[in-house]
């Protein structure tokens, strides 16, 4: 079956949520048919979530309900894996196993996925070439809260996505060809977080997730070039990945002028300023209008997770 409805990207950020709608020119560059974002207490109650994603729905004149949305815990584990010669059944095992360990929660508690850097061969079969990829795993009270707050709303939830991999999801949408996909670091900024996704291969994806030490990234700017830094030594030496390209930095920048020379200097990589929502076309003038707002909320994560689109057998 294959889901022809519209999906809605709903990122759960810092301070709120951002919702956005995104069609594929075919061919032609992709159109952004809404958007909206609703400033929310991070301490608010579910029920409070729930009604500022309805004021949502109605400033941003969203019809359809079947959403995908981001995966905000900061429990969440994000975790590169490497094992040899496993078939499906043995791979999800181990997985669970690694992620019990992390999380120290029994697995009954936990929820799990997993994006591998090449297709596994069918059930039964082994392989010879290690299987790798990204383990996701929460702790599972988050995320059903995160699900519940959605129903309230009158939601239809289709999709949980880490934020990084909206974010090469993105990338992969509006890079112009298979080239530019390849060894690519992506670094999204907002208040209080910064999630790095680095997309190589296929589809490859190395991603981790940093905090700032203080209130924002402006006291912790030390810190954030330095987990950068480790992220693409770790990517390189650890996982033998090629030399990383280029550093494509979105969001919320710092204030400082200086903060893109001094994140090049730091990461020895060329970093240039990250704005895909320059490239989609507006489907109305009202999402015009919103696109050239002052103080927009960054859009990266919706429109990654937007983009979402499903296939099964």
């Amino acid at each position: 079956m294959r889901w022809s409805e519209d999906i809605v990207g709903i990122d759960f950020a810092d301070n709120g949520l951002v919702a956005t709608r995104v069609a594929a020119g075919n061919p032609g560059p992709l159109r952004l048919l809404n958007a909206g974002w609703v400033q929310v207490d991070p301490a608010a109650s579910d029920r409070e979530w729930a009604a500022a994603l309805r004021q949502l729905w109605r400033t941003a004149g969203l019809k359809t309900r079947t959403v995908c949305v981001s995966l905000r815990s900061r429990s969440a584990l994000l975790r590169y894996f490497r094992y040899p010669s496993l078939d499906p059944v043995e791979l999800a095992s181990a997985l669970g196993l690694e992620a019990e360990d992390s999380l120290q929660l029994p697995r009954g508690e936990i929820a799990l996925d997993w994006h591998l850097s090449r297709p596994l061969p069918p059930s039964g079969t082994k392989v010879r070439s290690d299987v790798e990829g990204l383990l996701v795993a929460v702790p599972r009270k988050h995320l059903e809260q995160q699900l519940h707050i959605l129903r309230l709303a009158g939601l239809f939830p289709v999709a949980v996505d880490a934020a990084p991999a909206a974010l090469a999801n993105l990338h992969a949408a509006v890079a112009p060809d298979a080239s530019e996909r390849a060894a690519v670091c992506l670094l999204q900024l907002a208040a209080h977080r910064a999630d790095i996704a680095v997309v190589f291969g296929e589809q490859g994806l190395y991603a981790r997730t940093l905090y700032p030490r203080g209130d924002s990234w402006e006291a912790s700017l030390g810190p954030l070039m330095e987990g950068v830094q480790d992220a693409l030594k770790y990517y390189v030496f650890k996982l033998g990945g090629q030399t990383v390209r280029r550093l494509l930095v979105g969001g919320t920048l710092p204030a400082q002028a200086d903060f893109l020379a001094g994140l090049q200097q730091k990461a020895g990589v060329p970093v240039e300023k990250w704005d895909p929502a320059a490239r989609l076309v507006p489907g109305s003038a009202h999402v015009r209008r919103l696109l050239a707002e002052a103080g927009r909320p960054p859009l990266e994560t919706s429109l990654g997770l937007a983009l979402r689109r499903f296939d099964d057998e």
